[in-house]
């Protein structure tokens, strides 16, 4: 059994509409809960004269029973050595037979 200690929270885009008649994109937390991150590796890759770090993350997460299921439209936030990271949501796949886990395999934010 994982030890779900990182506490996290599972945000999807929602659109608002100012006073002037603007769209703005906003975040909304649709969950919070506690969750075990695992940083599975990841590649490096080249854009111009910057090389940049791709990291694939799975963040495990106890089987929803109510709340708003997760999504690859979401992303996942936490902190991380007193900073904020954030986790683009790449797809969530059932690891249990119970439906007792949830994997959201996750990219960070570019």
């Amino acid at each position: 059994m994982r030890r779900m200690s990182q506490r996290i929270r599972i945000e999807k885009r929602s659109t608002a509409v100012d006073a002037s008649g603007q769209e703005t994109n906003t975040w909304e937390v649709v969950r919070r809960c506690n969750a075990y991150i695992w940083d599975r590796g990841g590649t490096q890759t080249r854009i111009g004269s910057q090389e940049i770090a791709i990291l694939d993350t799975a963040v495990i997460i106890h089987y929803p029973r109510e709340d708003e299921f997760p999504t690859a439209k979401m992303r996942v936030v936490y902190d991380y050595f007193d900073r904020e990271r954030t986790l683009n949501i790449i797809s969530v796949q059932v690891k249990d037979a119970r439906s007792k886990e949830l994997w959201l395999l996750c990219k960070d934010e570019d």
